[in-house]
């Protein structure tokens, strides 16, 4: 059982696999290893955008690089994807409803053409992240540490027409 981030942004980093996980935590969530083998850290703040077209994805950090995926690349690389996500806090705009449901359906191994459908039924027909996660069969992702800029801006925003 995963136990979700604490809103402090302290958190132990397993000195085995490398990820980060609740301050509290006996044992390493991804690969179980005691918490006598890490260390405490504080989170890092990393903004993430995606940027997707039907033959291109792209998942950007601000610090820790970007991940590609387009036709005759190399699968994502979601070990590091999830590694970066576990040790950081993330700041989107918009991205409890659009970037956190397309980066995990990205990261269940979808297409570029799966990945832009799916943008668009969120786009296009107003789709909820609860009804994503359901019509994709995915699990939202409660342990990312993330804050959405849009819930904080006032007004409605937004960033596609």
């Amino acid at each position: 059982m995963t136990l979700p981030i604490p809103p402090s942004n302290m958190i132990r980093i397993c000195e085995q696999c490398e990820h980060g996980y609740h301050i509290n935590a006996a044992v390493c969530p991804h690969c179980g290893c005691s918490s006598m083998m890490s260390y405490s850290d504080r989170r890092a703040v990393e903004v993430l955008d995606l940027e997707v077209y039907r033959d291109y994805f792209l998942c950007k950090f601000e610090h820790s690089g970007e991940f590609q995926l387009f036709p005759g690349s190399t699968p994502l690389d979601v070990a590091a994807i999830v590694k970066i996500l576990s040790k950081t806090t993330i700041v989107t705009f918009n991205g409890n409803s659009f970037d956190i449901p397309v980066l995990t359906y990205a990261c269940s191994g979808a297409t570029n053409e799966q990945i832009k459908q799916a943008c668009d039924a969120i786009i296009q027909q107003n789709l909820r992240s609860w009804q994503f996660y359901d019509a994709y069969g995915l699990q939202r992702p409660d342990w990312i540490d993330h804050i959405d800029l849009i819930e904080v801006s006032p007004g409605q925003a937004s960033l596609k027409a």
